[in-house]
């Protein structure tokens, strides 16, 4: 369901990574005249927070179902207070994602501001080079991009600046939009570094006490911020793996492997083609021709990692092995308001074709007042065709997914889960199967930040609505042991 089920298709924390750790050196001049100085004057800066917290309280389907409305009042009028003179484009920026993430909802947000950071690289600035992981609220190297031969990673990071060091992450956490602590985790692990400079901005150094892995040792740690170079050249001697093809699909010992990708259109830089799909339908109807013609006796779809889309993507790749019809929710409950007939009516006239999805969502909105809830008409996805289909053959069907299973491959996750279509493998995902999404946009009048906002609430198709993600049938912590498990069925 192409405008209506998108959600964001990159969490901040991978949108951040990578373009900071590709080789986008020819852009720097570009982002470096930004005009990342700007200041706005009290009034302008004032207009545009009003704008913000009446656009997500209008629009948003519920932007008070986590967060009491007393403490958006709260900080609401405590910053309007606060401003007595000019303010930063950065400033601003960061006050206003402390503030949309107040709702603990993925979908209310804006993103990080990439322009902002990459300006400063480009200029000479530093980052911290560390990446972590965070279990059981410690924290932990992921991987380092530094000279100290003393780091490891796994090892533990104790403190930060004198600073208990998971007390000193959580307060990263104020500008990411998340549903709960999983979901919140696993952005800031993916994007730890530009958080750290977004927050505090750029420090020479950090101290930090850490615990060895290997002997279970403290030591000490001084390390100082690092320019983009510096962070390639440590890269280069990390244990980063070579980054693998968005989508593919091969014969691993049997076994079909397809990775679908991110569930739009990848091969094209025009924003209006982002929803066509005749690419990705020629690409997923290869891929199931080529595993009919090994005669593979089981397909792995690979989820992990991946940033989601729309179903109007996904579902031509389920309706390959559904043996009935499905939809990607039993209930799809959708507020009307101005601001999301707007952005309906631009993708319709932006578009050269409007898809029949647009169109039926017009009609949805000309039916009802601003302000009204109900249930948007799901139309039944249809199996396909036997000559396109897996369903008749004894051919397996499993899902891997993982914590970075995002948006729309959570949906599928759920689909397959719940119509009985596999059986899913991997970790629980941070995302939530039940949720608040369907985003759209609305941009500040004075400032040009983009705001998002989900417009719907999705039930997952079983109908559950606990606020969670989709758990596996069978919990594996790599591809290698989903083969192993795939080959011992």
């Amino acid at each position: 369901m192409a405008e209506v089920k998108v959600v964001s298709c990159l969490t901040n924390g991978q949108l951040i990574m990578k373009i900071f750790y590709l080789s986008i050196l020819l852009l720097f001049s570009f982002f470096a005249s930004a005009g990342v100085d700007k200041t706005y004057t009290p009034n302008e800066i004032k207009a545009d927070f009003r704008q913000l917290y009446t656009g997500l309280e209008n629009a948003s389907y519920d932007l008070y179902a986590r967060t009491p409305k007393s403490v958006f009042e709260s900080e609401f009028n405590a910053w309007l207070t606060s401003v007595n003179g000019p303010v930063t484009h950065l400033e601003a920026h960061k006050q206003f994602m402390r503030f949309t993430a107040l709702a603990n909802i993925a979908h209310t947000k804006i993103e990080y501001p990439i322009d902002l950071l990459m300006a400063h690289l480009s200029n000479g600035g530093k980052l911290l080079p560390i990446s972590i992981s965070l279990k059981e609220n410690s924290v932990f190297v992921d991987d380092y991009y530094g000279i100290s031969e003393s780091v490891a990673v796994g090892d533990e990071i104790l403190t930060v600046n004198g600073v208990d060091a998971y007390s000193w992450v959580q307060q990263l956490q104020q500008y990411i939009a998340a549903d709960n602590a999983f979901l919140a985790n696993t952005a800031l692990e993916e994007g730890f570094a530009p958080y750290v400079w977004l927050h505090e901005g750029e420090l020479s150094n950090y101290k930090m006490t850490l615990r060895r892995t290997a002997d279970n040792k403290l030591y000490e740690l001084e390390q100082p911020t690092l320019a983009f170079e510096q962070h390639r050249n440590g890269l280069k001697q990390s244990n980063q793996k070579p980054e693998s093809k968005p989508r593919e699909f091969k014969i691993i010992d049997d076994v079909g492997y397809l990775k679908p990708g991110p569930f739009y259109n990848i091969d094209t830089n025009a924003g209006n083609d982002t929803w066509n799909n005749e690419t990705f339908e020629q690409f997923i109807d290869n891929a199931f021709t080529h595993f009919i013609e090994k005669n593979v006796h089981s397909v792995l779809i690979d989820l992990r990692n991946n940033p989601g889309g729309s179903n109007t993507f996904s579902d031509l790749m389920v309706a390959w092995f559904a043996d009935k019809p499905f939809k990607f929710a039993s209930d799809f409950k959708v507020k009307v308001s101005q601001l999301s007939r707007k952005a309906n009516t631009e993708r319709m006239t932006n578009s050269s074709n409007p898809s029949a999805l647009n169109k039926q969502l017009e009609t949805f909105y000309e039916r009802r007042n601003n302000g009204e809830i109900a249930s948007f008409p799901l139309e039944l996805s249809q199996p396909n065709e036997r000559e396109k289909s897996i369903a008749h053959l004894p051919v397996a069907v499993y899902a891997l997914v993982d914590k970075s299973s995002f948006s729309n491959a959570v949906s599928v996750a759920a689909i397959i889960q719940d119509y009985d279509f596999g059986t899913i493998l991997g970790e629980e995902t941070a995302d939530l199967a039940t949720t608040y999404a369907s985003m759209e946009h609305f941009t500040l009048d004075n400032t040009g930040i983009r705001v998002g906002y989900p417009k719907a609430h999705i039930i997952r198709p079983n109908g559950n609505k606990e606020p969670r993600g989709v758990v596996p049938d069978h919990s594996v912590s790599s591809l290698e042991l989903a083969l192993n498990f795939i080959r011992s069925q």
